[in-house]
């Protein structure tokens, strides 16, 4: 008997993918709260971030079976709220935007400050 994986390859790199990302926003923060000298770990944490969630949903929208041949399938799972892929990929693609938005809003005003 052997055990097969669910899930491809494509999918495992997108969780993956997705937990590296969000680390790295929350470590990015925490750095942000409790250690605000650290400006190399930080910025690295927001350069990171949106780049591998990024990559994440680019892997996901590539799987599903029909992936590069039927595009708009992956355009049906944004449609059906009433499914777990929906709902996760809405987080994480939120999770894009907040890390790269906050990243680049964080950078000019680190650059401000320092220029002052």
């Amino acid at each position: 008997m052997s055990i097969e994986p669910v899930w491809g390859a494509p999918i495992a790199w997108y969780l993956f993918l997705a937990g590296l990302g969000a680390g790295a926003y929350i470590t990015s923060a925490f750095l942000r709260w409790r250690h605000p000298e650290a400006h190399g770990m930080r910025r690295a944490g927001h350069v990171i971030a949106p780049i591998v969630v990024a990559v994440g949903l680019v892997l996901l929208m590539v799987d599903a079976e029909a992936g590069l041949h039927n595009p708009l399938r992956f355009a049906l799972l944004l449609s059906n709220f009433g499914s777990v892929m929906t709902w996760g990929v809405v987080f994480f693609e939120r999770l894009h935007g907040d890390c790269a938005g906050n990243g680049r809003a964080r950078f000019h005003e680190e650059e401000s400050a320092r220029l002052a």
